[in-house]
């Protein structure tokens, strides 16, 4: 299995109760490294992929610094191909908004 092919799932807290997500929550997959975030880029990842240890990856010794604001999965592994990170945010739709849907 090579280096770039373990994933986090990495969703933001609720401040009001820990356990669970927070509504609207900041989600991100990351990449994971059972032995620690290289210091330096990997080999074969994509340059135009942020690369920062321990801030765009996760590790056994990073996890509970990640773990203060965000629930972290367990590591999974993923394809080869996979894309290194996904970040995305939920939007929400207000009923005074002139973009929601009639119900």
């Amino acid at each position: 299995m090579s280096d770039l092919q373990q994933r986090v799932l990495i969703i933001m807290r609720d401040a009001d109760n820990p356990a669970r997500p927070a509504e609207l929550a900041s989600t991100q997959m990351a990449l994971y490294f059972p032995d620690g975030c290289p210091p330096t880029r990997p080999a074969g990842l994509p340059l135009n992929a942020p690369y920062a240890p321990h801030t765009d990856t996760v590790c056994p010794a990073c996890t509970a610094s990640w773990s203060i604001d965000n629930l972290v999965s367990d590591p999974a592994t993923v394809p080869a191909g996979t894309p290194p990170a996904l970040r995305f945010t939920w939007v929400a739709v207000y009923e005074n908004d002139d973009t929601a849907p009639d119900d």
